[in-house]
């Protein structure tokens, strides 16, 4: 069991090429800036797969190009969805975060503790 930020490193170094990466989804992004943001921040982080959901801006246009800088790659091979459903239907583990408050009860988990389920999760093949 992981319990510690070192275990959970060395976890995802043992598990190495075969390691899945987090695909991110953005759900109706209504600034191109925002996404642009992202992708920056998605291949910081090594993750390469943006899926956007029913977009209300020109996600693929000037302004998130702009903000995408050296991350266009993540940009250009973005794909779009029209449903949450859809863009879901090939994933077996879900973590969603959001900055504002939702009417529904959820667990709240850390980051920490979110990474360690999504190893275990990796671990297990989900």
């Amino acid at each position: 069991h992981l319990t510690t930020r070192r275990g959970l490193c060395q976890q995802a170094v043992l598990l190495g090429a075969d390691f899945p990466r987090p695909v991110v989804i953005l759900v109706r992004p209504f600034t191109a800036e925002n996404v642009g943001a992202v992708t920056r921040v998605m291949l910081n982080f090594g993750l390469t797969e943006l899926r956007l959901v029913a977009p209300e801006c020109d996600w693929d246009g000037t302004m998130s190009r702009a903000l995408s800088c050296s991350a266009l790659s993540v940009l250009e091979n973005a794909k779009v969805f029209s449903s949450v459903g859809e863009s879901l239907s090939d994933l077996n583990c879900l973590f969603a975060v959001s900055a504002r408050s939702r009417e529904m009860e959820m667990s709240v988990v850390s980051p920490i503790e979110t990474a360690k389920l999504a190893v275990e999760a990796s671990v297990r093949g989900e």
